[in-house]
Order: C-alpha cells, then structure tokens, then sequence
C-alpha cells in the first residue's frame, strides 16, 4: 500500500510504500529510495527475531528462535530428496521453475517454428504477482497489450490487424499449482486429486480467480496430448477461496483466449519447496507444444 507516512522521531512526512510480510513483520519504506523507515510486529509471539535495526535493515534475532540452516546438513542441501530422489527441494520454486520451463519452452518453440513467419511465439515475465501485481513491473499494466500492438505495427499491421491477431492468439498464464497435501485431503476436490510427478496441471475455478475457459482448456488439453505427456485438472472447490494468478489480469487487459496452467508443488511459499523431479521435463514439454502446436 501506498500513503503518507509522518517519522514519529523526526516528525517529517514522507511518500510510504507498506508491505505486511509473512514473517509477522509490517514494514514501512520511503517509496522514492527505498530505504527503510520502520518495522514493526503486526502479530503477537514472534519468536525468532525481537524487531529490526533500522540502519542495517537486519532483523535483531533471538538465537534460540531461529530456524537452523537448511544448508548445513547432508540431507537438507537443496537437490534430490525423497526415498528415491524422485523429489526436488529447493527455495523459490513458485516461481523459477515456471520461468525455467518457459525460457526453455521458448527456445525449443523458436526452433520449431523456424521459417513459419505468421506465429510468434511470446513469453513474459512479471515481477510481484505475490503483492497484487499492480506495479510497474506486475502484470496487472498496459506493457503486454502495448508490447503486443508494438509487435503487429513493426510487422507493417495496422489496427485491424492487431485486433484480428489477439483474437487469434492464446495466452497460457503458467503458475505453480497445488499438488493434494497428504494430512489436507478434505481441502480438495476429492475426483480432482494433483499428484506430484503427475504430469502439467489445468487449473479451474468457478467464480474465475483463474483464467481458463473451454477454448483455453481443449488447447492445454491437445499440447499435453501432442507432447505426449498426462494432464491433471485442479478444481477449487467452490466452498472454499482461493487464490490467483495474473491469467485474469492478462485476460482482461487484452481480450485474449486464457488458460491457467502449472506444475504440482507441495509446501508453496515456505523457505524450501518441493516439486516431482520429473515434473519439470514435462512442464517444458507442454508448454513447447502450446508456443509450437503441432
């Protein structure tokens, strides 16, 4: 959030940017640097740091509350885990491994489609889609209709022929997706179980806090077929919330058929996530085919 913020020691008042992290931490900086003006706890019994110093931005911890490290143990190094290295723990999997599988997508799906002039494949990375998106750098904001619209009137197109390419374009608006945690099995849609190492996810939801639609749907559907790898399908129940991604901002901001997508992943969002070792492959796989469809 955004709002004039008045330094209880100086008295000066200054442009704010505030954030309430998830380490119980709500943090006020000065939105022209960047520098840190205050934090302070938003939830009672922290236990693993007292406040932080201001000059440094370091958290003053109590050594006692600390996690360990994740490093310092043979079995706690980032790589291969599980009783058959069929697992993959690592920090920020939500959402490099989506990034990964997307750059590599892109370079197969340019050698495919190498002398084919009328398809373009496309693929772009926004930065804070955890805080809403709605900055200079989220998705929520005209870079992609505008960077579409640059890309046809650079070919010699006019409006028309923008308008004629969006309404032949697919957006595939890939996330990470949950994979049915083992202790929560009543929090999922009991025919719609994610295993891990299950093949690329079809994310659903019925009030649309994800894009996909039937034309979106069949076209994730044929790229998983054409790659020759399963699909799952991931519906929320429509009893419960839930979250989102920026396939509806993309949506709506351009018009275009969109499909929400990912790989299954267990422990989102905690310091060291986990996803199938032999996800990723397959997440590369269908989203080649649907840059490059057969």
């Amino acid at each position: 959030i955004s709002f004039d913020y008045k330094d209880p020691k100086t008295g000066k008042v200054v442009k704010a940017g505030g954030k309430a992290d998830r380490n119980g931490f709500f943090f006020v900086n000065d939105r022209t640097n960047g520098k840190l003006i205050n934090a302070f706890p938003f939830v009672n019994k922290i236990t693993w740091a007292t406040g932080y110093n201001l000059e440094t931005g370091r958290p003053n911890y109590i050594e006692e509350g600390r996690p360990g490290d994740p490093t310092a143990g043979t079995d706690g190094k980032k790589g291969k885990a599980g009783h058959s290295g069929d697992l993959v723990a690592a920090p920020r999997l939500d959402n490099l491994a989506t990034a990964y599988a997307g750059v590599q997508a892109l370079i197969a799906a340019d050698a495919a489609l190498a002398g084919d002039g009328a398809r373009i494949p496309l693929l772009v990375l926004f930065d804070h889609e955890e805080i809403g998106s709605m900055t200079d750098r989220g998705g929520f904001r005209s870079f992609l209709p505008t960077l579409l619209e640059r890309v046809v009137l650079s070919r010699g197109g006019d409006r028309e022929d923008l308008h004629r390419a969006l309404a032949d374009s697919l957006v595939c608006s890939a996330d990470m997706a949950h994979a049915t945690h083992p202790n929560y099995i009543e929090r999922h849609e009991p025919e719609r179980r994610i295993a891990i190492n299950g093949g690329p996810v079809l994310k659903v939801d019925a009030k649309g806090r994800y894009a996909s639609d039937a034309p979106g749907a069949a076209a994730f559907a044929l790229a998983c077929e054409q790659a020759g790898v399963p699909m799952q399908r991931f519906v929320v129940r429509s009893d419960l919330p839930c979250g989102s991604t920026i396939g509806p901002m993309s949506a709506a901001l351009t018009g275009v058929v969109t499909v929400d997508v990912g790989a299954p992943m267990l422990s989102m969002h905690s310091a060291r996530e986990m996803c199938g070792a032999d996800d990723p492959a397959m997440y590369v796989a269908a989203l080649t085919a649907m840059l490059a469809p057969a």
